[in-house]
Protein backbone atom coordinates (compact mmCIF):
# COMPACT_ATOMS: atom_id res chain seq x y z
CA UNK A 1 0.00 0.00 0.00
CA UNK A 2 1.40 3.22 -1.18
CA UNK A 3 1.46 6.47 1.28
CA UNK A 4 -1.56 7.85 -0.33
CA UNK A 5 -3.70 4.58 0.10
CA UNK A 6 -2.60 4.36 3.66
CA UNK A 7 -3.56 7.64 4.33
CA UNK A 8 -7.43 7.30 2.69
CA UNK A 9 -7.31 4.23 4.53
CA UNK A 10 -6.55 5.87 8.27
CA UNK A 11 -8.50 9.06 7.23
CA UNK A 12 -11.26 6.25 6.50
CA UNK A 13 -11.21 4.74 9.58
CA UNK A 14 -11.22 8.28 11.98
CA UNK A 15 -14.28 9.50 9.59
CA UNK A 16 -15.91 5.88 10.52
CA UNK A 17 -15.08 6.36 14.10
CA UNK A 18 -16.48 9.75 14.43
CA UNK A 19 -19.48 8.68 12.41
CA UNK A 20 -19.78 6.04 15.44
CA UNK A 21 -19.07 7.89 18.39
CA UNK A 22 -21.87 11.02 16.78
CA UNK A 23 -24.48 8.44 16.35
CA UNK A 24 -24.02 6.38 19.68
CA UNK A 25 -27.51 7.02 21.44
CA UNK A 26 -26.89 4.81 24.14
CA UNK A 27 -24.22 6.63 25.25
CA UNK A 28 -25.37 9.86 25.39
CA UNK A 29 -28.22 8.98 27.32
CA UNK A 30 -25.98 7.14 29.77
CA UNK A 31 -23.20 9.90 30.20
CA UNK A 32 -25.81 12.59 30.30
CA UNK A 33 -28.52 10.95 32.50
CA UNK A 34 -27.32 8.29 34.99
CA UNK A 35 -24.78 6.75 37.05
CA UNK A 36 -23.09 3.70 36.72
CA UNK A 37 -21.97 0.76 39.34
CA UNK A 38 -22.03 -2.73 40.18
CA UNK A 39 -24.72 -2.56 42.88
CA UNK A 40 -26.57 0.24 41.58
CA UNK A 41 -30.37 -0.34 39.46
CA UNK A 42 -33.49 1.49 38.76
CA UNK A 43 -37.09 0.46 37.51
CA UNK A 44 -36.59 -0.05 34.12
CA UNK A 45 -40.48 2.29 33.47
CA UNK A 46 -38.56 4.85 35.41
CA UNK A 47 -35.34 4.61 33.18
CA UNK A 48 -37.21 4.36 29.77
CA UNK A 49 -39.61 7.20 31.11
CA UNK A 50 -36.16 9.03 31.58
CA UNK A 51 -35.20 8.29 27.84
CA UNK A 52 -38.18 9.01 26.13
CA UNK A 53 -37.73 12.65 28.19
CA UNK A 54 -33.94 13.03 27.12
CA UNK A 55 -35.50 12.16 23.44
CA UNK A 56 -37.16 14.90 23.41
CA UNK A 57 -35.01 17.28 24.95
CA UNK A 58 -32.26 16.62 22.45
CA UNK A 59 -34.90 16.50 19.91
CA UNK A 60 -33.41 13.17 19.00
CA UNK A 61 -35.49 9.89 17.58
CA UNK A 62 -37.22 7.75 20.24
CA UNK A 63 -36.34 4.17 20.13
CA UNK A 64 -38.87 1.61 20.62
CA UNK A 65 -39.09 -0.35 24.01
CA UNK A 66 -37.59 -3.33 22.38
CA UNK A 67 -34.63 -1.56 20.95
CA UNK A 68 -34.00 0.50 23.85
CA UNK A 69 -33.60 -2.43 26.64
CA UNK A 70 -31.85 -4.91 23.53
CA UNK A 71 -28.74 -1.95 23.51
CA UNK A 72 -28.66 -1.53 27.27
CA UNK A 73 -28.48 -5.48 27.18
CA UNK A 74 -25.89 -5.32 24.83
CA UNK A 75 -23.75 -2.83 26.99
CA UNK A 76 -24.14 -5.28 29.97
CA UNK A 77 -27.24 -4.29 31.58
CA UNK A 78 -29.62 -7.04 32.12
CA UNK A 79 -33.04 -6.51 33.75
CA UNK A 80 -34.13 -8.53 36.68
CA UNK A 81 -38.33 -9.48 37.31
CA UNK A 82 -39.15 -9.04 41.02
CA UNK A 83 -43.14 -10.21 41.59
CA UNK A 84 -44.11 -6.22 41.13
CA UNK A 85 -41.53 -4.41 39.67
CA UNK A 86 -38.67 -4.94 36.63
CA UNK A 87 -34.99 -3.28 37.63
CA UNK A 88 -32.39 -2.61 35.44
CA UNK A 89 -29.30 -3.95 37.11
CA UNK A 90 -25.80 -1.50 37.25
CA UNK A 91 -27.56 1.67 36.67
CA UNK A 92 -29.63 4.49 37.84
CA UNK A 93 -30.59 7.98 37.36
CA UNK A 94 -28.73 10.60 38.08
CA UNK A 95 -30.10 12.66 40.61
CA UNK A 96 -30.80 15.63 38.62
CA UNK A 97 -32.76 13.19 36.39
CA UNK A 98 -34.88 12.03 39.32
Amino acid sequence: MGDTDTGNWRCAQEATAQYRADNDWTSHFLEECCEVGDNLKEKSGELFAAYRSFCGRTNDFCRSTTEYYTALEQRGFNRQRTNTTKYVLGLRLAEEQV
